[in-house]
């Protein structure tokens, strides 16, 4: 599911996320890559609000608050 941080959040250890290749630079030391372009957490990660990255899975109750769901555009 693709989320947009509304405020700085903080996803927890072993969370599953898909990730663009800018955002994983400078975390790279906090992820264990287990597919193209989708990491599990190592430890807690923070994302700034406006973010935006893929929740693989339910989106934890303690983050449910700072994230907004993005929708895919439906094409008519």
């Amino acid at each position: 599911m693709k989320v947009c941080a509304l405020t700085a959040t903080t996803m927890g250890q072993g969370a599953r996320l898909s990730l663009n290749p800018a955002q994983v630079g400078a975390r790279a030391h906090l992820l264990k890559s287990v597919g193209k372009g989708v990491y599990e957490l190592k430890s807690d990660v923070m994302f700034k609000a406006g973010e935006e990255f893929e929740i693989l899975g339910a989106i934890p109750k303690a983050n449910a608050a700072s994230l907004e769901i993005l929708k895919p555009l439906k094409v008519a």
